[in-house]
């Protein structure tokens, strides 16, 4: 079954940066929580979602980055499997914002999930159509994971990558992390991880 709107709740987001670079497993299944030690975090903000009667579907976000690729992890308030009779489309989406003043680019990588399994993937430039999806990593079991090389992303030294995920249902918004704005990475070497703007306290 769907969850439900959550009543009751008093819990403000909370963000965590990416300390160190991670190298997880993508294929779904939560293996603990050291496989992603390291990572930006975002959990949600339950109390806003209930003040809103909004359905609570996504509980924790998490992004990361090795030398070569942006990892994405995204946990549920009930595992897919319980979604009865449920089509919904899974939405990553990565702004690209350049250190040199390059346009802005915005890329989607799309998992659409059937019964709780994962049916399809697609990547692509947005407003461009797909792309091909050549070592791209996803998967979907109590968690949805997946990695995206940066050569996809065009992302060298310095891009920010800003992250952000939503749950879609016939064309309509189920819920999103972070509800506003986005996680934010820079691809720097691991060393500078903890020296960018949003990591300072």
């Amino acid at each position: 079954m769907l969850a439900h709107a959550i009543t009751g709740w008093r819990f403000k987001p909370q963000f965590t940066p990416q300390t160190v670079y991670i190298r997880p497993r993508v294929d779904g299944w939560n293996v603990g929580y050291f496989h992603w030690m390291g990572a930006a975090t975002h959990v949600a903000d339950r109390r806003s979602s209930a003040m809103h009667g909004k359905l609570f579907l996504l509980d924790t976000a998490y992004a990361g980055i090795d030398e070569e690729n942006l990892y994405c992890r995204l946990d549920f308030t009930e595992p897919p499997s319980e979604w009865s009779a449920l089509q919904c489309v899974l939405l990553v989406t990565i702004e690209t914002v350049a250190a040199d003043g390059r346009p802005d680019l915005v890329y989607r990588l799309e998992a659409s999930i059937t019964n709780g399994a994962l049916t399809d993937v697609n990547f692509g430039e947005s407003g461009q159509g797909k792309m091909q999806n050549s070592g791209i990593e996803a998967g979907l079991q109590s968690i949805f994971a997946c990695k995206i090389p940066f050569t996809l992303l065009n992302a060298a030294q310095g891009t920010t990558l800003r992250v952000r995920f939503s749950l879609w249902r016939d064309r309509l918004p189920l819920d999103a992390l972070p509800q506003e704005g986005a996680i934010d990475l820079g691809v720097v070497p691991e060393p500078e991880l903890t020296s960018l703007p949003y990591a300072k306290p």
